[in-house]
Order: structure tokens, then C-alpha cells, then sequence
């Protein structure tokens, strides 16, 4: 048990501290590295979001090629723990569990503190699930909100961003991703 917590933790800070990343509101920022066949998702976020929200979810959706849902990772900031979902391509949808619908959670999660770190394979076979690749532009929902009576509620506050998953540490702003340095 110990050697899988200094394993995930040592995998925490080499995500942070090197990668691609780009900053969103509300003092949050996404990092996220390519290494072999999986993709990793590092969230650092403010303690106080703990607060005012039980969730913050993060969702892709890729801007050229064909997908049918927006793949999207939820993270309950309370807990900590992190659950594979998707939102169907409508207004106001809600981020449903993969498995729920006959899909399989693809995830591995960790998290310390403010950090919320997920690895997920770069391509998984599953419906509900989108492929990364680098180098590709990617429209980034993310969403904060609350627990419902039975699952989570609508996002209460949520915005797009246009991202390009780097591979190899760039930052990328928002709205500026040919400007990438």
C-alpha cells in the first residue's frame, strides 16, 4: 500500500511539474502529459473550491474528426475520487457514468490536497470515450457544481476552451492556441 502511494505520488509532481498546461478560471489549471499509451490529467485547484462546489468535471471534445458524445472526467472535490463520464451533444446535457450505459470506467485516479491527478489509456475501444492524440485541438468544457439527491446537478457555473493537447511542455493560453510557447 505504501509503495503504490509513493508511486502515485511520485507520479504526481513529474505530471505537474513538467507538462503542458493551461490555466482556467477560477484559479484552476490542467496539466496533462503523453507517456506510451496513456494520456494523463493533472488538476491543481484552490482549496477553498471545496467550499462552494462538489465537483468540478472537465470534458474533451475534439474540433476536427468524429465523435459522438464529449468524453468528460468528473472529480468530486470532497472526496477527492474521480469518475469517467460523457455528455451527449446537446444543449444542457448532463455528464452520465460510462458504465451506467453500457460503457467501462477507463480510469486510474490519485489525489493530494489540492492536486487531482487521472491516467487513462490514449485510445480504450469505448463508445463513450474519445481518442487523444498530440498535437490536436480539443474543445475543453469544464463545469463546476453540486450533488443532486440522486447524482450530480447541472453544472452552476461552466465555459469552452480551445485547447491543443502539446506533447512535449508547452503552454497553452486560452483563445491563443497558435500562440502556444
Amino acid at each position: 500500500m505504501i509503495l503504490l502511494l509513493l508511486l502515485a505520488a511520485t507520479r504526481l509532481f513529474s505530471v505537474y511539474s513538467k507538462d503542458s498546461y493551461i490555466e482556467m478560471p477560477y484559479g484552476i489549471t490542467l496539466y496533462w502529459t503523453f507517456s506510451g499509451s496513456k494520456v494523463h490529467f493533472t488538476l491543481k485547484h484552490p482549496y477553498e473550491l471545496k467550499h462552494k462546489y462538489d465537483y468540478l468535471a472537465i470534458g474533451f471534445y475534439p474540433k476536427t474528426g468524429y465523435a459522438t458524445v464529449k468524453d468528460v472526467f468528473l472529480f468530486y472535490l470532497d472526496t477527492q475520487e474521480a469518475e469517467d463520464r460523457f455528455m451527449y451533444l446537446i444543449p444542457n446535457a448532463y455528464p452520465l457514468r460510462d458504465y451506467s450505459e453500457g460503457g467501462k470506467s477507463n480510469i486510474e485516479s490519485y489525489s493530494k490536497d489540492k492536486f487531482i491527478v487521472l491516467s487513462r489509456p490514449v485510445h480504450t475501444g469505448d463508445y463513450y470515450d474519445i481518442s487523444f492524440y498530440g498535437e490536436r485541438r480539443y474543445e475543453l468544457w469544464w463545469g463546476l457544481g453540486i450533488r443532486g439527491a440522486l447524482d450530480v446537478e447541472q453544472p452552476r457555473e461552466e465555459g469552452k476552451l480551445e485547447i491543443e493537447l502539446e506533447s512535449s511542455g508547452k503552454k497553452c493560453y486560452p483563445k491563443i492556441v497558435s500562440n502556444c510557447k
